[in-house]
């Protein structure tokens, strides 16, 4: 294998200006391996979901010929990305070799060397069906982006107080959308312990991928446009304002069980983050309020915590986006398989209604 490797790279300009085949992003299908080439920190910073990382340089040398390329030229910064590529090439290779009787599709920044430089080494391989990304991680960027603006789809939308279980029937529907495990943000001052939360470019990666299911009618939950620190494409924020509302209601102690369900605190760190949050609530509660709170902490009284925090903070602040907006069905979600077949119901008397 070394040496067969050796006799590919060793003509390296003949090696860049081989032509190679080539997908576009609209004609890319589920069934492609899809590996990105970049770093790990430009990997991390978005990628195209479900992408492999098997990145041709690290972070530190892809600075470094950058640099050479602005200040010593194209050819030399060339040469310095093979240097890098002959000294790792073996692991390289060894990590593209499970996927060379696949279908598949590799991808860099722009669609230009290091993608068409790991395409054309992947055919010299054997590898019978691989292709380039043409325009690479730009062009998907710019095809997500321009598909928010232009996509067509009737929201059916879930309000209701926090901790009434619209999440977990958003889960249990089809044709539906949880933003809040795409963006992993709970939405709430807490949703983001325990979570690793998603950057702005993932998350839409991600909600391009479920819109793009060809769905006419989507359940999808109420939301501000923001939800930690990522926001709701405005095309379908604009859907969601427009779309019919539903009332998710559920008594008080079902829904302080509920997120104790679902917000479990196993650690210090994570303890010291509710600390922090309660401490933030000063203006809003005031002192004394909040200092209860924290007792309720320290002393692990987590559903009196939950309680005062419903009762105090989130049902005020949500009553007033509720009491604002007209709903054509009201669910109970003390059993959530009912309320998951009055949804189901309601969505097809909808359907039929608008053909």
């Amino acid at each position: 294998m070394e040496k067969k490797i050796d006799d590919i790279i060793e003509d390296r300009e003949h090696f860049l200006s081989s032509k190679i085949p080539s997908v576009s992003i609209a004609e890319l299908d589920h069934d492609s391996i899809v590996i990105d080439v970049r770093t790990p920190e430009e990997y991390d910073n978005g990628h195209i979901p479900g992408a492999i990382n098997i990145p041709l340089f690290n972070d530190e040398q892809r600075t470094i010929i950058g640099k050479i390329y602005k200040h010593q030229g194209k050819k030399n910064a060339i040469n310095q990305g093979y240097d890098y590529v002959e000294q790792n090439l073996n692991n390289f290779i060894n990590q593209l070799v499970p996927y060379m009787n696949d279908k598949v599709v590799i991808y860099c920044a722009r669609g230009g060397m290091r993608s068409g430089s790991v395409t054309h080494l992947l055919m010299k391989l054997g590898g019978s069906n691989v292709l380039q990304l043409v325009g690479g991680y730009k062009f998907y960027r710019q095809h997500v982006l321009h598909f928010f603006e232009t996509f067509s789809i009737k929201c059916i939308v879930l309000n209701g107080r926090t901790g009434t279980g619209k999440t977990e029937i958003i889960n249990q529907l089809d044709h539906s959308i949880d933003l809040e495990g795409l963006a992993q943000h709970r939405g709430s001052l807490f949703g983001f312990i325990g979570r690793k939360p998603r950057n702005q470019k993932t998350f839409e990666g991600l909600l391009y991928n479920e819109i793009n299911k060809n769905f006419d009618h989507v359940f999808i939950e109420g939301e501000s446009n923001k939800i930690g620190k990522v926001f709701i494409p405005k095309g379908l924020f604009e859907k969601m304002q427009k779309g019919v509302n539903i009332l998710v209601t559920a008594p008080l102690e079902q829904r302080v069980q509920r997120i104790l369900n679902d917000y479990r605190f196993d650690n210090e760190e994570q303890y010291t983050q509710i600390y922090q949050v309660i401490q933030s609530l000063k203006i809003s509660l005031g002192k004394k309020k909040v200092d209860y709170l924290c007792d309720c902490l320290a002393n692990n009284d987590l559903p009196d915590l939950v309680r005062t925090l419903l009762i105090e903070y989130y049902d005020p602040l949500y009553d007033h986006k509720i009491d604002n907006k007209e709903y054509a069905l009201e669910v109970c979600s003390s059993n959530i398989f009912e309320a998951k077949k009055s949804l189901e119901k309601f969505k097809f008397r909808l359907k039929n209604r608008n053909e």
